[in-house]
This record gives C-alpha cells, structure tokens and sequence, in this order.
C-alpha cells in the first residue's frame, strides 16, 4: 500500500532526499556512545545533521543545496538539530505554495530514527529555530561523514 502522506504529502524531491538520508544514517556504526568509559564519544544530534547535510550536498545537484539547511533549536524542552527542505520551486500553485519540511536524522523520543515531518501537522510547534550553535564537534563531523563514505563506497 502506498501511504497518503507518499502519494499526496511529500514531493518526489523531498522523498529522495529523505530515502537517502535513511541509508546514509545506517551506515554509522554502533560503536557511538557504546563504551563512553573507553573514551567512545557520544554522537549528538548536531553534529549527525551537519554530517548528513555534507554528504547530502555531494547527493543532491548544486541548484538544488539551496533548499537545504542545518536548523539548530529546541523540540520541545530539548537542545536539538534538524536539516530543513526549503519550499523547491514547483510546477503547480499547490506546489510553490507548500511550507518547509523537516529532515529529522535523530528524532528524540521517536522510532524510527529518521523521520521527514510536513510542517503543516502538529508536530511543527515542537520545532522551534534557535541561535547557531557554537559548540559543533567538527571533529567528530568529519569521523561520521568519512565512516558514511567508506561504507558507501563498499
């Protein structure tokens, strides 16, 4: 069965990106935060988005990065991070009309992991913009996105 929010929600663009960011996540492996005591650090939402966002900038055309961006805020009661697709240009009035969606690659609180959420549902309010945060791990940034690359590229 093919879902509403597929055939009606999201854009053939926005599910792209989305299957994409899905196979991306999986390929970081479980040693995250596993073994804090063997100095095995924690990834964070914030530096998990930043990391997607660069690999997705070598998935997506360069006309089309534009429409992305990492959104440091809060869900909730939560410090949190979140990649948001822009409204694309579309062909419809229904289409150049639509609100942003947010690509959610560490949900808190919420199965699965990845998730794209229609700002137009409720869950929109949770997602509130902050200030860019200053304390990204870039480090840790550029261990994920070479974990991503080398795992794709096998």
């Amino acid at each position: 069965m093919t879902p509403y929010v597929q055939r009606e929600v999201f854009r053939s663009f926005e599910q792209c990106i989305f299957s994409e960011a899905v196979r991306l996540v999986a390929y970081v492996g479980n040693q995250w935060g596993t073994d804090l005591a063997c100095g095995e650090e924690e990834l964070r939402c914030h530096e998990l988005a930043r990391a997607v966002y660069e690999m997705l900038s070598v998935y997506v055309m360069r006309s089309d990065l534009e429409y992305l961006r990492v959104v440091d805020g809060v869900v909730g009661m939560v410090e949190h991070s979140w990649i948001e697709i822009a409204t694309y240009p579309g062909r419809t009035q229904r289409e150049r009309t639509r609100r942003n969606v947010i690509l959610d690659v560490y949900c808190p609180g919420r199965l699965p992991q990845v998730q794209l959420i229609d700002t137009f549902c409720l869950l929109k309010p949770l997602y509130e913009e902050r200030v860019r945060r200053n304390d990204i791990r870039e480090d840790i940034v550029t261990r994920v996105v070479e974990e991503m690359r080398g795992r794709r590229a096998s």
